[in-house]
């Protein structure tokens, strides 16, 4: 159980087996239930300009076939993406507000979900865990851009299939499934998720140790 409404730090008294989850399988391969990231590339064939210029019914259906392939995903990579499938643009800020209004457009006419910082498609029930270990985009690495039920996903998987991993162990795991670095920021960060899943009641803490809630 959690002590005090917080995950319990692992003892030296503790003693449980841990199942290492082992990201590479290979070729490249992942663990069963965890995805290559892919990053969303096609052209406009009856488009020709800058990202900037495209009219807003255009950056929606743009936005919306993006969202079909990397949903969910942070709204400031979104445009990002734009940008790279049109050939040219910059971020500036008047773009990054024309992203905004169009992610918000869509939202209202329920066609993505917004949470935060991040856009979903329509009825996004399950959130795919996703390795980024192989992208040459670095950018996708950074934590603040993987939204939190995707690393909600990723310590749930962990906690699952391993059997009673603490929460250093867990996070670890975690980040490894993601294919980013353990750093700091990442386990302030995992660590307040962890408290979120054990808060909705769907991992518990025993001696120090978590396991799925049952």
């Amino acid at each position: 159980m959690v002590i005090s409404g917080r995950l319990k730090p692992a003892t030296e008294e503790t003693s449980a087996t841990w199942l290492r989850l082992d990201v590479s399988q290979g070729s490249g391969a992942v663990v069963e239930g965890v995805l290559e990231y892919t990053e969303a590339g096609f052209e406009l064939p009856d488009y020709v300009g800058s990202a900037t210029n495209l009219t807003e019914p255009e950056l929606r259906q743009v936005i919306q076939r993006i969202l079909e392939v990397e949903a969910p995903i942070h709204v400031e990579e979104l445009g990002r993406r734009i940008i790279k499938i049109c050939g040219e643009g910059r971020m500036v800020a008047s773009f990054k507000n024309k992203v905004s209004a169009a992610v918000q457009a869509l939202a209202k006419a329920s066609n993505a979900e917004c949470h935060g910082h991040f856009v979903y498609r329509v009825g996004q029930g399950s959130v795919p865990v996703r390795s980024r270990r192989l992208l040459e985009n670095s950018n996708l690495r950074k934590v603040e851009l993987i939204a939190p039920t995707e690393i909600r996903a990723a310590l749930l998987k962990v906690v699952t299939e391993s059997i009673g991993t603490s929460v250093s162990e867990t996070i670890a795991s975690a980040a490894k499934l993601l294919g980013i670095s353990n750093s700091q920021q990442v386990q302030a960060l995992f660590a307040e998720e962890l408290e979120k899943l054990s808060h909705d009641s769907l991992v518990e803490d025993r001696n120090g140790r978590l396991f799925v809630t049952t």
